[in-house]
Parts: structure tokens; C-alpha cells; sequence
């Protein structure tokens, strides 16, 4: 997690001549404590799916909690941060995969519930937490493209089952004003589980009509990765030109798309559209669209003429051929 106590065990690991070289897939959760003390023990959706628990009052630390947080704010506004991350990147030299994610408990989190009483949470359901994330977020980004490192698959998961990190938290980033990116020409996998949503009801934790989409046609119009093979996009709200210009600026090298819960919003194109295109200006080995909508009705494809030919290609739920 991005802890001081984490940072400094990886960074101690990846000093190891033994250890060192064996990281190849490194994994930045996104736990971390809030001013307001939580009413219950935080459990990550992951677990909450595997093992259901009953939601218990936490005994916390009262003392002990406000040292911890006072020392993860610090983290970030001393630049203690980026020291730790510029040491962890110039020793990772064999890491091909960095995942940021939020769906599992993260390295750290037991020992801050030892010290506490309670587990850190993964949330974003206030602008604290938002702010954080959105600060640890560009410093993880700012250091590995000072670094260097020729990372292959970037992934971010964090929020998308919760409340999604919002690409807002990208696209001021000034790492994505770079071109090229260091370690574009060595990028092959991505996954971005965002969100393009506004607004979002913290009441019945569901969101309203998510129909803006300038922050995700921020991110699309900003991609540039050259050898860019697979490409995973979850809960997302967009338009047809947004995902068309990603697939054809990409056309070159792309060759697995999976699309997830991705909702082309009213009056933004539709998907006999983009297939269409798919099929006159692609050459995919492989298509996925799962849960997918057009202006958050089930899709509708007319014809099997819409299906690209010669690649494999399914759909799932949410179908009216």
C-alpha cells in the first residue's frame, strides 16, 4: 500500500541480490486512512465477495490512528514519496507489469489494523480520499517516467467496483503532456477500469445518468502508445469517435480489444457504428464486449454483416441481435 513502512520494506526486498531481480509485477493498492473515522472495519470487494463478514463497530486507537495518518499526509507533502519511488524504480530493472488496484487487501493494511484497530480503507466516497489517490497517482507516475523503466502492462483497477477513479485524475497529469512517454514503445498491455461520471449518489451508492464525457475523450485523444497489443477498458462512458480514434490510433499494433460495462452515451455514435469501422479498418485476432450499452439500453446489433470477419468475437448479456 502507499505506506511509508510498505515503501521502505519494498525498497529494502528490491535491494536484495536474491529478491531484487525476481519483481517482475509490482501492485500499489490503494488503502489509506481518512480524517473521519470509519464507523465499521473497511473490507476491500474482493473479500466482501469471497467471505462476507458481519459489519462489526471497530475498538480504534483513537491516539494511535491520527500518528498514522498524520504520517501518510506527510508522505506525500514532505516528497518523501517520490524519494521511496525513485529508489523502488531504479532497482526494479526486471518489472514488466505495474498494477494499481483496490479490489484486494494490500501489504501494510494488517499491521496498520494491528497498530489502529482498524483496516484502512480503499474507498473513494469522499474528496479526501479522491484528493489522495489523485496526488499518490501522478507521484507513481512522474517516477516512473523519470525512471526510466519499460514497463509492459499498466493497469488500473482501483475504484471500478466501488467508485471509480474519474480519468480527471489523469488527464492534469503532467507526465501525459510528454511525448513520447519513456516507456511507450515498450507499453503492450493496458487496462483502464475508470469512470467518466460526475456525479455520483453517496446515499444509495449508485450512480445518476452518467452521461458527460470529457475527462475519458481527454485520455483517448492523449494515448499514444505505439506497440500497444491488448487493450482493456472497463466501466466507462463514451463515445463512438472516443473508442474509434483509440482503436485506430492503434491499428497497427492492436490485436486483442475487451470492452466491459462501457456505455456509449446519447447522441455519441453507436456500436453497428464502431463495428462497422472495426471491421473495414481492423485487424483484431480477438474482440470481447461484455455488458455493454448504447445510452444505457442493451445494445442492438443488425446483422451478422456488423461482426468483423476472420477474428474471435463474443458477446455477453445485455444482447438483442
Amino acid at each position: 500500500m502507499f505506506s511509508r513502512q510498505s515503501l521502505e520494506a519494498l525498497s529494502d526486498i528490491l535491494s536484495d541480490d536474491y529478491f531484487g531481480p525476481l519483481l517482475h509485477t509490482l501492485v500499489l493498492g490503494t488503502d489509506h486512512l481518512t480524517t473521519d473515522l470509519p464507523l465499521e472495519d473497511p473490507v476491500p470487494f474482493e473479500m466482501q465477495m469471497e467471505a462476507p463478514a458481519p459489519c462489526e463497530e471497530p475498538n480504534i486507537d483513537t491516539t494511535k490512528y491520527r500518528t498514522y495518518l498524520a504520517d501518510q499526509n506527510n508522505l506525500l507533502s514532505s516528497g518523501l514519496a517520490v524519494a521511496y519511488l525513485s529508489s523502488i524504480f531504479s532497482k526494479a530493472k526486471n518489472c514488466k507489469t505495474l498494477i494499481i488496484d483496490d479490489d484486494h487487501r494490500a501489504w501494510g493494511a494488517n499491521f496498520l489494523k494491528r497498530e489502529t484497530g482498524v483496516y484502512p480503507t480503499t474507498t473513494l466516497n469522499s474528496l479526501e480520499s479522491q484528493d489522495f489517490i489523485a496526488c499518490a497517482f501522478q507521484t507513481i507516475l512522474i517516477e516512473l517516467t523519470a525512471s526510466g523503466l519499460r514497463i509492459e502492462t499498466f493497469q488500473v483497477y482501483a475504484g471500478c467496483v466501488t467508485v471509480p477513479i474519474n480519468p480527471e485524475i489523469l488527464s492534469p497529469c503532467p507526465v501525459l503532456q510528454l511525448s513520447p512517454l519513456p516507456f511507450a514503445t515498450s507499453r503492450t498491455n493496458l487496462a483502464l477500469a475508470v469512470d467518466s461520471g460526475d456525479n455520483y449518489s453517496l446515499d444509495s451508492e449508485t450512480f445518476e445518468s452518467r452521461v458527460e464525457s470529457r475527462s475519458f475523450h481527454k485520455i483517448s485523444q492523449a494515448l499514444s502508445l505505439p506497440c500497444l497489443q491488448t487493450l482493456s477498458l472497463s466501466v466507462i462512458d463514451c463515445t463512438e469517435d472516443d473508442l474509434s480514434w483509440i482503436f485506430q490510433n492503434h491499428r497497427k499494433s492492436l490485436q486483442y480489444i475487451n470492452l466491459d460495462t462501457v456505455n456509449i452515451i446519447q447522441k455519441g455514435g453507436t456500436w453497428n457504428s464502431l463495428l462497422a469501422t472495426i471491421r473495414s479498418q481492423m485487424q483484431l485476432r480477438h474482440l470481447s464486449i461484455e455488458n455493454c450499452f448504447q445510452d444505457e439500453e442493451d445494445i442492438t446489433v443488425h446483422g451478422n454483416e456488423m461482426i468483423p470477419s476472420s477474428i474471435s468475437f463474443q458477446f455477453r448479456r445485455h444482447l438483442r441481435p
